[in-house]
């Protein structure tokens, strides 16, 4: 019964030309809210959705129509065209997924990044003399690799390093469900703490939560396995003044700069060579921090949205 709805919706998806097949009543749905807005000779901006793009040219013939993309969005045949002759202006959040959607889409994909909140992450005042605290956040899933950062943090526990741990996040956004994955982790957080390092998860944090918990980090380790387009965690640590490490995935690299450290995927011993070098040196580590700070300070979103007037204006 389940191969016999898998190949209905299949047959359904080809028929309307869409890859999901709700996709035709949220694209009129859209229309409506625009309609109702009086907005249809606006600037309208669209994320990771080149369909409905294709879908609302023809209905919006005086709208500008600018789509971001945030990783590689695939389409089936007949809407990259529709796409490409309806896009006023392609972006993506990475040279890296630029790059890529180029290629799927074979237009030009200019770069516009995310930014952060410098007014909500902002660095706190820490205890004197305490031990660092090397921190992750995101999904706790393969992709983001937050075994990495436990496994090396284990390697230099074993070798007498003192330091703790938080693990911010959960396997889904706002619940959480066991897997091996998350056995795993919990296996690797005992394992720390058999050795004397103190392992803080609190879990999944809301949007209101998460600056105060971030912030409570020192050194902050973005280990994606993954091309991470742009994920908005690096910014965030950086804001709060940690010393950052992230891996040379995706657009990482390009938010991280000089103003922090890198290391192979799935380097292990590359990451843990990096957290042994800012967990015994307090004054490099808080040089790094408050690069970060700066870095990030040149990376808000007000700056962002006047880089999006500049492309708007091309």
């Amino acid at each position: 019964a389940i191969r016999g709805a898998g190949r209905f919706y299949a047959w359904l998806g080809k028929r309307g030309g869409w890859s999901h097949i709700r996709q035709d009543v949220w694209s009129k749905r859209i229309l409506q809210a625009i309609r109702t807005r009086n907005l249809e000779s606006s600037v309208l901006v669209f994320h990771n959705d080149p369909e409905l793009v294709g879908a609302l040219r023809r209905a919006l013939p005086k709208a500008r129509l600018v789509h971001l993309f945030h990783n590689v969005n695939r389409c089936v045949s007949p809407w990259i065209d529709r796409f490409v002759d309806s896009v006023d202006i392609a972006a993506a959040v990475s040279g890296p997924c630029a790059r890529a959607n180029e290629g799927q889409f074979g237009c030009a994909v200019h770069i516009l990044r995310n930014g952060v909140d410098t007014e909500r992450f902002i660095p706190i005042e820490k205890a004197a003399g305490r031990r660092p605290v090397v921190g992750f956040v995101g999904r706790t899933d393969r992709q983001k690799a937050p075994d990495l950062l436990l496994r090396a943090a284990l390697n230099l526990a074993r070798d007498g390093g003192e330091f703790d741990v938080q693990i911010l996040g959960s396997r889904f956004y706002g619940g959480h469900e066991s897997d091996c994955y998350q056995a795993g982790l919990e296996k690797l957080s005992e394992q720390l703490e058999s050795l004397g390092v103190r392992v803080t998860r609190p879990g999944f944090a809301n949007r209101l939560a998460l600056p105060r918990l971030l912030a409570q980090s020192d050194i902050h380790v973005v280990p994606s396995r993954w091309e991470d387009p742009c994920p908005l965690t690096v910014l965030e640590g950086m804001a709060t003044g940690q010393a950052t490490i992230g891996s040379a995935c995706g657009g990482v690299p390009e938010l991280i700069g000089g103003a922090g450290f890198l290391f192979e995927r799935d380097d292990i011993f590359g990451l843990e060579a990096r957290l042994r070098m800012l967990i015994q040196n307090a004054s490099l580590r808080e040089s790094y921090g408050r690069r970060a700070r700066e870095r990030a300070e040149r990376r808000t979103w007000t700056a962002v949205f006047h880089e999006l007037l500049e492309l708007v204006n091309l």
